[in-house]
């Protein structure tokens, strides 16, 4: 996916908990179809997506199976300064520090509500 327009944000969502991550998907794509959205399920496929593909925001769990969160938010942060993102985590605000110190726009604390998922995405894309 290639971006064709300067109108709609590309955001990809990594997170390893079906259920979350297709009501994130919902979220955002009933905001207004100003976001294109794709999704997977760990941190390798989302490298392997970037790689091909552009993208405006990763919003990424921290703890996935096989490469991490932190070590995504490492890796991305080595090929672009200029994706923003997002880390989401149910463990607590320490591994949320330690994202955005690794480069994370912003963090949410799971669970959170459907009001701070849009407002965080609103914050970190402007």
């Amino acid at each position: 996916m290639k971006k064709d327009d300067g109108l709609k944000k590309y955001i990809l969502i990594a997170e390893d908990e079906p259920a979350l991550l297709d009501t994130m998907k919902a979220i955002i794509k009933k905001l207004d179809g100003e976001f294109e959205v794709n999704t997977v399920n760990s941190g390798i496929q989302a490298l392997k997506f970037i790689n091909k593909s552009d993208i405006d925001l990763l919003i990424t769990d921290i703890f996935m199976p096989g490469k991490d969160g932190l070590e995504l938010i490492r890796e991305v942060r080595k090929k672009s300064s200029s994706i923003k993102i997002l880390a989401i985590s149910g463990f607590g605000n320490h591994y949320l520090k330690v994202a955005e110190s690794f480069g994370a726009s912003c963090s949410l604390n799971k669970p959170f509500s459907k009001n701070e998922l849009e407002s965080a995405i609103h914050r970190v894309l402007r």
